[in-house]
């Protein structure tokens, strides 16, 4: 691979997470933590302030690039989300990044500090609402609403200050209250997000070795320097991520934050050694929100935090797609599910084959393949490349927050067919105008009668199409599985109405 490919192929939300690392460490960490007493500055101390002052600026500039580039995926481009949403993030996002680069840029007056922390919350708000309101991993959402709480904690302290307290306002103690709370809040939210961003099945995840190693390791480490070098563990903490204990902490609060310290390492850990890409973006995003921290002096904070939100968000809406959280079922005996293959070859006037997990049946120019753990059944016409498909269509979810596998992602807009029961079944995406060439009203009712998962297509008429009974789809259709399970003789008509739909629709695509 050329250099300019592995440069174009960069991941830079990885390189943002190196780079704020390492601002925490040098930046706000060893340049305070290490300075000499006294005034006279050494000069590898002097040479230290230098390297960190310049990773302050590159994370700033990095973590500004990171926040644009994800507003535009999510936000500029159809698909993602709806309409409102996406005028919503944007207008926040325009708000809030102006402001933090004025703040960045340019000699601001005190009062920005206030209106830049408002444009931060109520662009994670939004946030919040606009992975809520779209069909995806319900844990994820609920786990960036227990990231937000504390930052909006801290901002009901700084808001009720300014502009609710009037006179009262000065000599009051609720910031330092709100604060307190906020803290507390921190803890609280670390365990309770790496219950919900860690992989499923959760109790998997709990028995593997590694995260629980690593996790066991830094709360070792964070106990011996809060034993034994309490001064030191206390300046780091305030330092690098805004947490002020105050000297002579009780126990339990120092125990609480170490505990959740190794919360979010076993989390990280998980995450990073997922399968799955959208998983591993989002311990990205967590990581990059936990660098980010507690502290509201630099723009900077505001701005990590603001880049984690985003990839978080960008995960989560990928996540039900890259990896369901699919229920564990037995897999479907080899003699029943033989027998129903052949059945099937012979409707479809196909080949059929059964190797290891799955089931086969291949034909001129298309494939049905029925995977046995879990159930599922997965149907190609044509080659569907690996660009974005042209037009998709899935089924809606019967509950709002439901996790089920979703089309692949695309760029194509919303579309409607102005059918309002076609409309209420089907959540359907169109970039080349093909829904009227490949819908009648006929069609329509077929497709609402038998269709259940999702279809995609891409450019040439290439088609997808995949759903997994039990799992957002009911569980006899279009696999009969409590025949097949049971042994008894497994009709595939079901299956042969899907696939002869199917073709009609790749028929009219190309």
């Amino acid at each position: 691979m050329t250099l300019r490919r592995k440069v174009a192929n960069l991941d830079l939300v990885l390189v943002l997470l190196v780079v704020a690392a390492l601002e925490l460490t040098l930046n706000r960490l060893a340049v305070p933590v290490l300075r000499p007493p006294g005034s006279a500055v050494p000069p590898w101390h002097r040479d230290l302030d230098v390297v960190g002052l310049f990773v302050f600026h590159l994370a700033t500039a990095l973590a500004f690039l990171v926040g644009a580039w994800k507003v535009v995926e999510l936000g500029l481009r159809p698909g993602r989300f709806g309409p409102p949403a996406r005028v919503l993030l944007v207008a926040s996002a325009a708000l809030f990044y102006g402001l933090a680069a004025w703040g960045v840029l340019a000699d601001a007056p005190s009062a920005l500090s206030f209106h830049l922390e408002s444009c931060f919350t109520l662009l994670l708000l939004i946030l919040g609402m606009a992975l809520a309101m779209r069909p995806g991993d319900p844990l994820v959402k609920i786990g960036l609403v227990v990231l937000t709480i504390p930052f909006l904690l801290h901002y009901y302290g700084t808001f009720a200050l300014r502009l609710l307290m009037g006179p009262d306002a000065r000599g009051s103690s609720l910031p330092d209250t709100m604060r307190d709370v906020g803290q507390w809040s921190v803890a609280v939210a670390a365990i309770g997000v790496s219950l919900c961003f860690a992989p499923r099945p959760l109790a998997r995840t709990l028995l593997r070795p590694g995260p629980a190693a690593i996790a066991g390791f830094v709360g070792t480490i964070l106990t011996v320097v809060m034993v034994r070098h309490e001064d030191v563990g206390l300046e780091m903490a305030s330092k690098g991520l805004g947490l002020d204990f105050g000297p002579g902490a009780p126990a339990p609060e120092i125990a609480g934050f170490v505990v959740a310290a190794m919360a979010i390492a076993w989390t990280l850990t998980s995450t990073w050694t997922a399968p799955s890409a959208a998983r591993r973006h989002l311990g990205s995003g967590l990581a990059l929100v936990c660098i980010g921290g507690y502290a509201f002096t630099w723009p900077l904070t505001l701005l990590t935090v603001v880049a984690g939100a985003l990839v978080i968000v960008d995960a989560g809406s990928l996540l039900p797609d890259a990896d369901p959280a699919l229920p564990r079922s037995p897999a479907l005996p080899e003699a029943g599910l033989r027998a129903y293959v052949v059945a099937l070859a012979a409707e479809l006037r196909g080949a059929a084959e059964l190797a290891g997990d799955q089931a086969l049946v291949r034909g001129d120019g298309w494939r049905v393949r029925i995977e046995r753990q879990p159930p599922a059944v997965d149907v190609t016409f044509g080659e569907p490349s690996d660009a974005d498909p042209l037009w998709t269509l899935e089924t809606r979810p019967e509950r709002r927050l439901a996790s089920r596998p979703h089309a692949p992602e695309t760029n194509a807009p919303p579309a409607r067919t102005g059918d309002h029961a076609f409309d209420l079944r089907f959540r359907l995406h169109d970039g080349a105008a093909l829904t009227d060439k490949l819908f009648d009203a006929g069609l329509r009712a077929r497709a609402a009668a038998v269709l259940d998962g999702w279809v995609a297509i891409w450019p040439g008429g290439a088609l997808r199409y995949r759903v997994t009974p039990g799992h957002g789809a009911p569980v006899d259709h279009p696999l009969p599985l409590s025949a097949l399970r049971r042994g008894d003789p497994a009709d595939p008509r079901r299956l042969v109405a899907v696939f002869e739909l199917l073709a009609e629709l790749t028929r009219r695509a190309a």
